[in-house]
């Protein structure tokens, strides 16, 4: 059991109240094997996520990051990257290499 305070209200001020906080021992996880969540991060879920770089922005002109900065800065965040648990770097890499050029090409085609 623990004593914490709280507030009651503007005009009740602050009470102490006791609380009964359970001890549960997580199970151990593998460093960077599992998400947030607790659910296991595969090689498909991060090729979804570097297809889905800077897609939400496509709409709204004047971002800060382009879609080919953010696929620059995740090659070099990868390049850097220890741990990639049961992730497929190699295919994550080739992916954001083939995306960034084709929006190069795009861009200067756009520009022509």
């Amino acid at each position: 059991m623990s004593t914490r305070g709280r507030w009651s209200g503007w005009l009740g001020g602050w009470r102490e109240a006791t609380v009964e906080t359970p001890v549960e021992t997580p199970a151990p996880i593998a460093r960077n094997e599992r998400g947030m969540h607790g659910e296991v991060w595969t090689t498909a879920d991060e090729c979804a996520f570097v297809r889905g770089l800077g897609s939400h922005w496509r709409a709204i002109p004047g971002l800060p990051l382009s879609r080919v900065e953010l696929l620059r800065r995740y090659l070099a965040a990868a390049s850097r990257r220890v741990v990639w648990g049961g992730i497929d770097r190699a295919e994550c890499v080739k992916l954001a290499h083939a995306l960034l050029a084709d929006e190069v090409i795009a861009a200067r085609r756009a520009r022509q």
